[in-house]
């Protein structure tokens, strides 16, 4: 039973990340820039830290692998599209 429920409760938390995934996608999909990535607040907390723990470097990183996974295709982002005072 407890395995069952196990289960029940993995397929339920990816199923609220893939539609977590999804409402991204469409929030970003007509959107090319990094201003309205670093917009959404969930995308924003994660970059803010990926860049403390790792650098501008990293975190310019971090954006282009989530705009592409968002669909946004190939979007260059550098070090100099963060805002300092992110």
């Amino acid at each position: 039973m407890q395995i069952l429920e196990a289960g029940e409760a993995t397929h339920r938390a990816q199923a609220e990340r893939e539609q977590r995934d999804a409402e991204q996608r469409d929030r970003f999909a007509a959107l090319d820039a990094i201003p309205a990535l670093l917009a959404d607040d969930d995308l924003a907390r994660q970059a803010r830290k990926v860049k403390q723990m790792y650098g501008p470097a990293v975190c310019a990183s971090f954006l282009k692998r989530k705009a592409a996974e968002l669909g946004l295709g190939d979007i260059d982002v550098t070090e100099g599209d963060i805002p300092d005072s992110f």
